[in-house]
């Protein structure tokens, strides 16, 4: 593939000029020998292979984070079909008091909230077809979560922390975005001082 930068600038005569230029890049892995990643073919060994092309194969096939990978043009992820989706546009009438439309995560659709309930919406229920939606996969459903070093509660729908590892705080509120949990490794004043630390500019 490649990304095209452009660089806005002031020229010394005051005229605001532009250059541009393709990056190329080739993110081939391929056999050991060709590829752009061949020197690092050990770390590629260890790839998991994925049913989608949404799920990361460096981290066990994880949800990737939708809204980082496709730049906010797709920003759900559909666990049915394990795919990034686009997030619809839920247009409401701005004439009246309250919204007439809102956006549901679960489904990734815009309903109508003045919509009444019909006598069809409650035959589920009166035939006991209706089955109670598990806390856990609901919370779950409404997050893309990232235990970086740690696992899946099944009970909160949270990340319990692997020893050594927490999160940083985080809106708990239902969202698109990936919440990323257990990255911040715990450790010592006097571990600390002892590493060596190294800064990424």
């Amino acid at each position: 593939g490649y990304c095209i930068i452009a660089i806005k600038f002031v020229s010394e005569d005051n005229q605001v000029l532009e250059k541009k230029t393709n990056i190329s890049f080739n993110t081939y892995v391929g056999v050991k020998g060709k590829g752009h990643f061949a020197g690092n073919i050990d770390r590629f060994a260890s790839l998991t292979p994925c049913e989608s092309v949404d799920l990361d194969p460096f981290h066990n096939c994880v949800p990737v984070d939708c809204h980082m990978k496709y730049l906010g043009t797709r920003s759900f992820f559909n666990r049915r079909w394990k795919r990034c989706q686009k997030v619809p546009v839920c247009v409401y009438d701005i004439e009246k008091d309250l919204p007439d439309v809102g956006y549901t995560p679960i489904t990734n659709k815009c309903i109508d909230l003045e919509r009444c309930i019909k006598r069809s919406d409650l035959q589920p229920l009166e035939n006991k077809y209706a089955e109670l939606a598990d806390d856990s996969s609901y919370s779950l459903m409404l997050t893309a979560i990232n235990c970086h070093f740690g696992k899946i509660n099944n009970e909160t729908g949270y990340c319990d922390c692997d020893p050594g590892w927490t999160s940083a705080n985080f809106d708990r509120e239902p969202t698109l975005f990936s919440v990323h949990m257990c990255n911040i490794e715990l450790s010592s004043w006097y571990d600390s001082n002892r590493s060596q630390i190294t800064f990424v500019a």
